[in-house]
């Protein structure tokens, strides 16, 4: 069986995913090679250089973020917006410098996280690495309502008496509570929440930069253009920059990389229609603590 890389996401239902990539041996410590994970993020998540610290354990002796670095800013803040791109120094994964390179519009929200991983002793021993992760807000909106479901009910023979008619009410509650209330309170709570990716499509893309050509059952040659998806072609410039040092041919396992769990999170989404609401209930609220706190203190000064 041909090794394949596998990925899941771990913590995915929190506000910090953390996106676990397992490369077997025989590619993780391909001989002559310094082997590589590079994992192109969707614009609904985000790597925070300032907060994330590899693990000690973990085999990474390198880590860059390719793109812009935008920590703040809600799910679209790059419509029509040109902003400089980011790149952080790895060692530490701490402090990012910015470079020369720009991007236009929505494109700058997708960034990339690049781990080289070190060299190990034995090519038995599979490596898996966890990149930290945190889910980007999305804006409030209008939400989707469905139309509402009705269901027609034929007249009903009441002549079996009373018990036939609490019988038939009894069914008839059931039936309106399973297929009527029930969804609508599902789909009210569903509709304040998005499932967003946390990877581009595809998922991780390992690959290696070796001197001699690696084990062909195992890898093929491809270019530094085949590493990162279309999504995330405006970051091929910082990718070739950092690579620039091996200055190697690049090779890509020959199986796919393979998902074991969903890779959604989901993130609440905000009602536009209630803003009125709340604004007043603030407002109220504010109000009666002021007032509650003024007639303290007149009763502290009365005293």
């Amino acid at each position: 069986m041909d090794p394949t890389v596998e990925y899941a996401a771990a913590a995915r239902r929190s506000f910090a995913p953390r996106l676990a990539v397992t490369v077997p041996g025989e590619i993780a410590h391909a001989e002559q090679c310094t082997v590589y994970v590079a994992a192109p993020l969707s614009p609904d998540v985000f790597f925070d250089p300032y907060t994330a610290r590899m693990e000690r354990t973990e085999p990474v002796s390198d880590v860059q973020l390719l793109g812009h670095l935008e920590l703040e800013k809600p799910v679209g803040w790059a419509t029509d917006a040109e902003v400089g791109e980011a790149e952080i120094s790895a060692e530490e994964v701490s402090a990012p410098t910015h470079s020369s390179a720009t991007c236009h519009g929505p494109t700058c929200e997708h960034s990339a996280v690049l781990l080289e991983l070190a060299r190990g002793a034995g090519d038995a021993i599979d490596t898996q690495v966890h990149i930290p992760l945190h889910v980007r807000y999305h804006p409030a909106r209008i939400p989707h309502r469905d139309a509402s479901h009705a269901h027609v009910h034929g007249n009903e023979d009441s002549a079996h008496g009373a018990a036939h008619a609490v019988a038939h009410a009894a069914h008839r509650f059931y039936h309106t509570w399973a297929t009527s209330i029930v969804p609508r309170i599902r789909r009210w709570g569903e509709q304040h929440y998005d499932h967003v990716p946390i990877i581009a499509d595809g998922g991780p893309i390992v690959f290696a930069a070796c001197a001699s050509m690696p084990d062909t059952m195992v890898w093929r040659e491809v270019n530094v253009d085949d590493v990162l998806p279309s999504t995330h072609a405006h970051l091929r410039t910082e990718l070739r920059a950092a690579l620039a040092p091996n200055n190697q041919a690049l090779y890509m396992p020959r199986t796919l990389p393979r998902a074991t769990t969903e890779m959604t999170t989901p993130v609440p989404i905000g009602n536009v229609t209630l803003y009125p609401a709340v604004l007043a209930l603030t407002l109220l609220a504010v109000l009666w603590a002021t007032r509650s706190v003024m007639h303290s203190v007149r009763r502290a000064v009365g005293a």
